[in-house]
């Protein structure tokens, strides 16, 4: 026994209770928090002066490195992209709650990582362990004047025995 309001998916408000939830379902769109969802899936939350967030929980146990969370963007059925969250390190202590955010595109059919931001903040482009806060492999261009403070050049640095030009 119960009410509801029309396209408001049905929630129990107690043991023999139905009422209407907070899940909209028109049929074509889903919306959490809104009657109006302008997308397959719209969430909405009001909450001034703090975050709204969107949790997607790997729960796997502790004791290894290799779990992900990911977002898959997919177009006519092909994965186009992810946007990975993964474990640096076992998290058996409070001290190895290391994690990484990496962003991996499609080349050919064939997924990869093309870039990863460590849990130290360090910044790989083509290179998914960063010993720089930025390190790239592969050619870098630059229109603009790069700015400098620091040493220009360190010992065990530089280019791999290549040529440096600065113009």
């Amino acid at each position: 026994e119960g009410t509801g309001v029309a396209n408001y998916v049905a929630r129990w408000a107690s043991a023999d209770t139905l009422t209407s939830g907070a899940l909209f379902d028109n049929g074509t769109d889903v919306g959490i928090g809104i009657a109006s969802p302008a997308s397959v899936l719209h969430l909405r939350d009001s909450n001034d002066g703090g975050a709204t967030e969107l949790i997607i929980d790997n729960s796997a146990a502790v004791g290894s490195t290799d779990e992900l969370t990911n977002i898959r963007f997919r177009h006519a059925g092909k994965t186009s992209a992810f946007i990975k969250a993964g474990r640096e390190a076992d998290l058996s202590t409070t001290a190895n709650t290391d994690m990484f955010l990496a962003l991996w595109t499609t080349e050919n059919d064939s997924p990869s990582e093309k870039m990863r931001v460590t849990a130290a903040g360090n910044v790989g482009i083509n290179q998914v362990n960063p010993q720089r806060r930025l390190h790239v492999v592969g050619d870098v261009e630059i229109s603009g004047t790069i700015f400098q403070s620091g040493s220009v050049f360190t010992a065990g640095g530089g280019g791999g025995g290549g040529s440096s030009t600065f113009v």
